[in-house]
């Protein structure tokens, strides 16, 4: 449930950094390190 309001919350606001770094925790947590990732590169781009 919280993957899906992360998703939607950087479709709505991409450029939102808390969300991509709470969506690449989550997906860490569900042991999807390579989309964790890539979220966690998202929020190092955006800054």
């Amino acid at each position: 449930m919280a993957l899906d309001c992360f998703e939607r919350a950087t479709k709505i606001h991409p450029e939102l950094t808390v969300a991509w770094h709470n969506k690449g925790g989550v997906l860490m947590k569900m042991g999807k390190k390579k989309e964790a990732n890539k979220c966690y590169e998202k929020t190092k781009k955006l800054g």
